[in-house]
């Protein structure tokens, strides 16, 4: 019974800091005016849709600006003024002036693709809720909820990232593709290499590039980090038996086995004892039912 209504009571104030989040960012939609970058990103990712055509900021890569333009699809009384000269041209700013202030309603169109964001920014604090719950978790009845809940709270009220989740810039959307990638990484370091995550991983890493082009240094980043730590640590990479998870200290730590798995270097712990038998210490667990490591 405690273990639902704490369970409970967590999302009911997830899903409140949720709202919270949304509602400034919805707000602050309706009273910002279209900024700079924006005059180039939503007339660009809309022109895709329509021609095909990526003539209108061709330098950045097209992901953020198809997802934002999305909403747009769906309304038939946007015009698609491909005989401008600008657009023939390929003067992205003046084109982009022309098409949200001259051609259409620059209001209703940058409501529309700044909803796309948000959804983003959403998303993004759910992930630091799951992964706060993870990473500092002692006993998943008490500490593991509050933990995420504390994470996902400092995310939400965030002035900062509201004001940018409420924006069609890049670098909101990176900022949420560089920690999905962080997680997935994590989750192969600390449980093994499972289909499920390295499917996502994957698909993280390839979606990086396309949000942004500094996205081919996550490559380096963490492929580095990988080969240096498989290095330093001799830690051999192998598959985990499927449904292998972390188990959590409220179920018992195993004592035995003689390939015991360690959490390196990015785990995190409630308690600086180096004991394994420890009541809050999960650094050192076994595959159950094996009596090996991965």
């Amino acid at each position: 019974m405690k273990r639902i209504s704490l369970s409970l009571i967590t999302l009911v104030l997830m899903g409140f800091f949720s709202l919270f989040f949304f509602t400034f960012c919805f707000y602050s939609s309706l009273q910002k005016s279209i900024t700079s970058d924006e005059v180039a990103h939503i007339p660009a990712g809309y022109m895709i849709w329509k021609t095909g055509d990526y003539r209108i900021n061709p330098e950045h890569p097209p992901l953020v600006k198809l997802w934002a333009s999305l909403p747009l699809l769906p309304f038939s009384s946007f015009h698609v003024p491909v005989k401008d000269p600008d657009w023939q041209g390929g003067e992205e700013w003046h084109f982009g002036g022309y098409f949200l202030f001259n051609y259409n309603d620059a209001d209703v169109i940058s409501l529309l693709s700044r909803f796309p964001i948000i959804l983003i920014g959403l998303h993004l604090g759910w992930m630091v809720y799951f992964w706060g719950r993870r990473l500092f978790c002692a006993d998943k009845n008490t500490i593991a909820p509050l933990a995420g809940l504390f994470c996902a709270v400092l995310f939400f009220t965030e002035p900062n990232l509201m004001a940018h989740f409420s924006l069609v810039t890049y670098d909101a959307a990176f900022a949420w593709i560089t920690f999905m990638a962080g997680y997935y990484y994590w989750k192969m370091h600390t449980e093994g290499i499972q289909w499920r995550t390295l499917v996502i991983f994957c698909l993280v890493m390839g979606l990086a590039p396309l949000i942004k082009v500094v996205g081919f240094f996550l490559w380096i980043l963490i492929f580095s980090h990988a080969f240096i730590t498989a290095i330093l640590s001799r830690r051999r990479w192998r598959f985990a038996p499927k449904g292998v998870h972390l188990p959590n200290s409220g179920e018992g730590l195993p004592n035995k086995g003689s390939n015991p798995v360690w959490g390196i270097p990015f785990r995190w712990c409630l308690t600086p004892s180096p004991h394994k038998n420890h009541p809050f210490d999960r650094r050192v667990w076994e595959v159950p039912g094996s009596g090996n490591g991965i």
